[in-house]
């Protein structure tokens, strides 16, 4: 198990979080739709690539300081979610995207500013007008 390079767990009811981390080549994770309350094991996983949370009822999200190699990141359904300037921390960060959410502040996505490897954030939110002014950020920076 150990050698796994991809992992989906995608609506699995019993999880380790322990021998999730000790897979150290792991390229993609997916946790789509599980009972999870922290993700803090992800920083453990040097070799993550592709980091899939979708539908989690996670309020925050943990560093991804060591995740060196992480580039894309989904985070669809989040509802709870408070709070996303943790995402600085994944600094070779390629790819986002975020959608079924009411409310984003774009204050918290001001990393994205002097991020070098953001290429595509991909929003999509169910308040129109919230997402015409995080579209116009994006624009601004010149993100697609």
């Amino acid at each position: 198990m150990l050698q796994l390079e991809r992992l989906d767990l995608s609506k699995c009811r019993c999880m380790n979080h322990d021998l999730i981390a000790n897979c150290s080549r792991l390229k993609y994770l997916c946790l789509e739709r599980i009972s999870l309350n922290n993700i803090s094991f992800v920083n453990l996983l040097i070799n993550l690539e592709d980091l899939r949370l979708d539908f989690l009822k996670i309020e925050y999200l943990s560093s991804f300081e060591n995740c060196k190699k992480l580039k894309k990141i989904s985070l669809r359904g989040l509802t709870k979610m408070k709070n996303y300037e943790i995402l600085s921390t994944a600094e070779n960060l390629e790819e986002l995207w975020i959608s079924g959410v009411e409310v984003l502040d774009i204050d918290q996505f001001s990393f994205l500013k002097t991020s070098k490897t953001i290429k595509k954030v991909s929003i999509d939110l169910k308040n129109k007008r919230v997402y015409n002014i995080f579209y116009e950020f994006l624009e601004g920076l010149g993100i697609s």
